[in-house]
């Protein structure tokens, strides 16, 4: 992977408890280290281009109509955009399971990648 994951404290938190210094990290330096670089990781991947990444997009709430005050043909076309509503819902609701779930597996690659840089520096 291109680029540094590490900016401001962690980088001194990194270099403060480099094995010069103390020849370990301790654990929740690495772990917050890693939580920065997750989220910066994170944070780059939605800046790429959308053709690269899958795109959910939210249905935008239908109008319903006053019970009191609306025909039967303005209850007619609500009934229809609330079906397709709840339909593309449902279908939001995937591509967003799914875009959780391919986040969770770029998120445990970037924590085992980083893992294991960490246990190679700390070892030299």
């Amino acid at each position: 992977m291109a680029g540094n994951f590490l900016t401001g404290r962690d980088t001194r938190d990194v270099l403060e408890n480099s094995p010069q210094r103390d020849q370990q990290m301790t654990s929740s330096a690495i772990n917050r280290v890693v939580r920065t670089a997750a989220v910066t990781f994170f944070v780059l991947t939605l800046g790429q281009s959308a053709s690269a990444q899958r795109y959910c997009a939210r249905p935008h709430l239908p109008d319903i109509p006053s019970g009191y005050s609306a025909n039967a043909s303005q209850m007619d076309r609500a009934k229809d955009e609330i079906e397709d509503y709840v339909r593309d819902m449902r279908d939001y609701l995937w591509c967003i399971d799914d875009e959780r779930r391919e986040v969770e597996r770029e998120l445990d690659g970037v924590r085992d990648e980083w893992r294991s840089a960490v246990q190679d520096f700390n070892s030299q």
